[in-house]
């Protein structure tokens, strides 16, 4: 997978800031896993803290509702009306059937058709 500049800019930060927060941690540091992104004591984030935090920001700014669940077959479905491939718009499913894919595009076909 290649990662665009900004996104290894930021990688890169994160792995600075790591590793300052180890030295200030000492032997109090919690990331033997190697997770990248932690709290301030190396302890990995729950997986539904982005979940909750990215809800409440979309709440603020007015919409209530989006997840990141949502944005996942947002992204998906533009990129199929995109005539991108369909396995392009499947990385954006990760965790859905390989058959729902297969399900949208076929409908979108039929609505473009339409």
């Amino acid at each position: 997978m290649r990662l665009s500049k900004a996104a290894i800019l930021a990688l890169q930060l994160q792995k600075r800031n790591q590793a300052e927060w180890q030295l200030i941690c000492g032997s109090a540091w919690r990331n033997d896993e190697g997770y990248i992104f932690t709290r301030q004591d190396g302890s990995r984030i729950h997986p539904d803290a982005f979940t909750h935090e990215f809800t409440r920001i979309a709440r603020r700014a007015g919409l209530d509702g989006l997840t990141p669940h949502s944005l996942r077959h947002t992204c998906a479905t533009f990129l199929l009306e995109a005539n991108q491939h369909p396995k392009k718009a499947a990385e954006c499913w990760v965790t859905h059937w390989k058959s729902c894919l297969s399900d949208t595009a076929i409908f979108l076909r039929k609505c473009r058709k339409a």
